[in-house]
């Protein structure tokens, strides 16, 4: 067994182990100089994709975020076929933010469920994703007081489950039209005066 081999062994071994400040694996999907809603219409059914800014202004894409490298490397597969040949999985963390109140209105186990146009009702969309699930928020407000204020207008939409919950700021996700498909953006991540904006740490390459 020569010495490439051994290092090509040990590098693809480390990469599937838990990462010291690593909180969730994702697929990577490309690098783009603009990034065009309907480019990902044939993955869109994969999971949520979101788009954080790279070196050189170059829009990154990722798709999903899963707490095993072997469920990311599933979605990676599936984007190849689709002819994102530069797809792979990256491990990802969490920057530190801060907790801010939201008002959670829906929760989703199918992306292919979610209809945005409905739940772009309630204002300005993130999300967050956890344990295989896209729970659907809208906020960020300065405090608890102003969301309290706002859920009734909320429930009365029809989003009658909708609840206040506090969330860190670093793990919000805003819905843009390259998750949703819909030509314009949905009202985008609209943080209150002194919130501060989503502080998500790009997934290392």
């Amino acid at each position: 067994m020569n010495k490439f081999f051994i290092l090509l062994l040990l590098g693809g071994f480390s990469f599937f182990q838990p990462l010291a400040g690593q909180d969730y694996y994702t697929a990577f999907v490309g690098s783009f100089v603009e990034v065009r809603p309907q480019d990902f219409a044939r993955v869109r059914p994969l999971g949520f994709l979101y788009v954080q800014m790279g070196e050189g202004n170059l829009q990154q894409v990722f798709l999903g975020q899963y707490p095993k490298a072997t469920t990311a490397e599933e979605v990676v597969e599936a984007l190849r076929t689709e002819g994102f040949t530069n797809a792979r999985a990256l491990p990802g963390s969490y920057a530190q933010g801060i907790e801010v109140p939201v008002i959670q209105i829906a929760t989703r186990y199918d992306s292919k469920t979610v209809d945005w146009q409905d739940l772009s009702r309630a204002g300005s969309l993130n999300v967050l994703l956890a344990d295989g699930a896209v729970k659907v928020l809208t906020g960020t407000f300065p405090d608890i007081e102003t969301a309290k204020a706002e859920l009734p207008r909320i429930r009365s939409l029809g989003f009658e489950d909708a609840f206040i919950k506090m969330v860190n700021s670093g793990r919000l996700l805003p819905v843009t039209n390259v998750a949703t498909g819909i030509k314009e953006d949905l009202i985008p991540l609209n943080l209150s005066e002194g919130t501060p904006a989503s502080t998500t740490t790009a997934p290392r390459s």
